[in-house]
This record gives structure tokens, C-alpha cells and sequence, in this order.
């Protein structure tokens, strides 16, 4: 009779869940530092408006590329010092903090473009220290804000790979026999083939609300500077004060949103209980969505900060509930692979958008970017009642 030996897994403390959720915090700093100021960048190196999203598309194209294999490689990986999604973890760390830190000192555009919050604000207006520059030279406060945005990114995601341990396999001998007999490069490419093939029921109804999702974030993320700098402060002269100011109040926006969005992820989960995951998801998208597209109505910067709220709830909503309910239909083994394969549906939209909303803006908008805005947020609405056709296996009383 053969034995098999798990590892009873033990209820996580406060502080073992705050050391594993902290390098969360360095990401989504650089996440918000990327997103408020990326265009602002390409803009001051010389991008034209209907030029910005395909300058956006390294990272997705990456992404699309690279994360089904690093999943993949991570459902294959136990270090007994270093675990299984750690080293992953450390070293993709490493190399988007040298990102944060290089991409504000480039002298070109295509340098920015592959080297793809609040920060330059406080650096202006508290510190003194200037966000205007000569034409193709980046404003002092954004450099400095992404200095600070890599030491912070890099600091977080160390603590938690440093304070984390993780599980072994549950049946480690049974997993490494397993890998041995399916190892090998082609192997790995017709399993990675066979599995995107093969995806769960779930997964594909999710797909669909994710790729209006991220086709709204996409846009908004992109286009955010250019409409509040051309709605708001009347300019479209990158090396105005009026753009920089611009660029300014945009990190406060994102602020607001990441914000808003920190402070509900810990409301989310009692409101699914009562209304079901799925018509959470639904709900917070619906509002997201209405903030986005009334954004064409405000001209007051100060009234820019409400859309933000709808926004932060759509925002915490996307980074949690798709997977919690993804995570109830997929088989452990193939948690990470899937989890990979599932950021397709955010890659995927990113790519389009890049594809589409320069010629869109440029044709159809005639260089009004504020439109891109609008049909952000007619995409995150239709996301919304998309949620209607998910099949939240882990939720049966909300589930159809």
C-alpha cells in the first residue's frame, strides 16, 4: 500500500498574511507611477497624441508572450529555501525596479517606449522642485518620482519574498516523478498548447468580461493626460506648465482611484457574500464605468477626483474577483499555468487598443482624446452585464 503524504496547511496569522500581501504595495506604486505617467513621458519626448498606444505596447506583447511559460515553470519549481513562485517573483521584481529607474533618464522615445501617484504632485508642489523642462527632456519631478517609485517597488517585494515561506507539493514525491516523466521543451510546448485548448467553461465566460475590462483601464491609462491637459488646462504644449500641471493632477486622480480601491478590497468580500461574486463584479464595473464616461462632462479639476471613486471600485473589483471566481473551476496542479494563460485576457485587449485607439482618436475624434475616455467606459459597462453569463462553480446560490 503506498502512503501519501500531505502537509496539512495552517491557518494563516495577521502578520503572515500582511508579509505576503506587502510586496502588493510595491507593485501597485509602480503600477500607478507607470500608468499616470507614461503618456505624460512619450508626449514630452515628442509623441504625437494618435501615436501614444501602440508606444504602450511593449509590455502587453511581453506579457502575452512570456506568462504562460512562467507559470507554467512555477507549477514545475520547489527549491525547499526558496519555494515555488518566489524566485519568480524576485526576479521580475528586479528587472521592472531598473525599468522604474531608466525610464524617465531616456533621451529617445524608442528607449521609453522599451523600458515600458501622487509622486511628481508632492514633488512640485511641496518640495519645490520643477515640473517643467526644455522640449524633449523630462521635468525633474517625474524623474524623481520614479527613483523613488523602484526603491519602493524593489523594498516591498523583497520583504515578502523574504518573510514568506511557501507549501511544498502536497505529494512531493508523486510531483517529481511527474515532472520527470513530462520533461523536456517540446513537451512543455504541446502541454502550454493542449491547456489553452482545454481551458474550463469558467474561464472563457470570464474571458469575455476581462477584455472589456482591461480595454477600458487600457484607455484610460493612455489617454487620461492628453484629455485632462486639453479639456481642463486648455493645452496640448508639452512644455507648458499648463501639460506638466496637468500631468500633476492626473497622478492625483490615479491616487484617489489606487486609494479608493485599497480601501474596499477589504469590503468587497462582505458584500459577495450577500449578493454573490459575480453581481459584486457586475455592480462595481457599472459604476466604474459611469465615472469614466461622465469624466467628458466635468470641466473643474476638482470634480475629476468623484469619477475616481467609481473607478477605485472598479479598479479593487478586477484585481480581486475574476480570480477568486477563476480559482474555484481551475485543477491546483495547473494553478499558476492558467493564472498565466488567464492574463491573456488582459494582454490581449492592451494590444488592441494600442492597435486601434491612435487612428481612432486621430480619425474619427479628430485629436479629442477625451472620446477615448468615453469609449473606455462604455467597454468597462459592457464588461459589467457580461458578468451575467459567468458560472461561478464555488458560489452555487448566486450561480445559474
Amino acid at each position: 500500500m503506498t502512503v501519501t503524504a500531505t502537509m496539512h496547511k495552517p491557518r494563516l496569522s495577521f502578520w503572515q498574511l500582511w508579509n505576503m500581501s506587502f510586496g502588493f504595495l510595491g507593485i501597485q506604486f509602480g503600477f500607478a507611477l507607470q500608468n499616470a505617467n507614461v503618456s505624460r513621458i512619450f508626449q514630452t519626448l515628442g509623441a504625437k497624441i494618435d501615436d501614444i498606444p501602440i508606444l504602450w505596447i511593449a509590455a502587453p506583447i511581453t506579457g502575452f508572450l512570456v506568462q504562460p511559460i512562467i507559470g507554467y515553470l512555477s507549477d514545475r519549481t520547489w527549491h525547499p529555501r526558496w519555494g515555488r513562485r518566489r524566485p519568480f517573483f524576485f526576479f521580475g521584481a528586479v528587472l521592472a525596479s531598473m525599468a522604474l529607474f531608466f525610464m524617465p533618464k531616456s533621451s529617445a522615445l524608442w528607449v521609453a517606449a522599451g523600458l515600458l501617484w501622487i509622486m511628481p504632485y508632492f514633488f512640485t508642489n511641496t518640495l519645490g522642485i520643477p515640473n517643467t523642462a526644455a522640449a524633449g527632456i523630462v521635468p525633474d519631478s517625474v524623474k524623481y518620482s520614479f527613483f523613488v517609485g523602484a526603491v519602493v517597488f524593489l523594498g516591498s517585494v523583497l520583504w515578502t519574498v523574504l518573510t514568506t515561506k511557501e507549501f511544498p507539493p502536497e505529494d512531493i514525491k508523486t510531483w517529481e516523478e511527474e515532472k520527470l516523466r513530462k520533461s523536456g521543451i517540446f513537451h512543455g510546448i504541446v502541454e502550454i498548447t493542449e491547456g489553452i485548448l482545454k481551458m474550463p467553461q469558467t474561464m472563457l465566460q470570464l474571458a469575455a468580461v476581462q477584455f472589456f475590462t482591461w480595454l477600458a483601464f487600457f484607455s484610460m491609462w493612455i489617454y487620461t493626460t492628453a484629455s485632462v491637459a486639453q479639456n481642463i488646462y486648455h493645452t496640448s504644449d508639452t512644455t507648458s506648465k499648463n501639460f506638466q500641471d496637468a500631468g500633476d493632477w492626473v497622478g492625483v486622480m490615479f491616487m484617489v482611484y489606487n486609494g479608493v480601491s485599497a480601501i474596499v478590497a477589504f469590503l468587497l468580500p462582505m458584500l459577495a457574500k450577500r449578493i454573490g461574486r459575480k453581481f459584486t463584479h457586475l455592480s462595481c464595473l457599472l459604476v466604474g464605468g459611469v465615472g469614466l464616461a461622465s469624466i467628458f462632462f466635468i470641466s473643474d479639476k476638482n470634480m475629476l477626483l468623484f469619477p475616481m471613486i467609481g473607478v477605485g471600485l472598479a479598479w479593487a473589483s478586477t484585481l480581486t474577483m475574476p480570480y477568486a471566481i477563476l480559482s474555484g473551476a481551475l485543477p491546483p496542479s495547473k494553478m499558476g499555468f492558467y493564472m498565466g494563460v488567464f492574463n491573456f485576457f488582459i494582454v490581449i485587449p492592451q494590444i488592441l487598443a494600442a492597435a486601434i485607439l491612435g487612428f481612432f482618436v486621430r480619425k474619427v475624434f479628430h485629436d479629442q482624446s477625451i472620446y477615448a475616455l468615453v469609449v473606455g467606459g462604455i467597454a468597462m459597462i459592457i464588461a459589467a452585464f457580461l458578468n451575467f453569463i459567468v458560472n461561478d462553480k464555488d458560489d452555487k446560490k448566486y450561480s445559474h
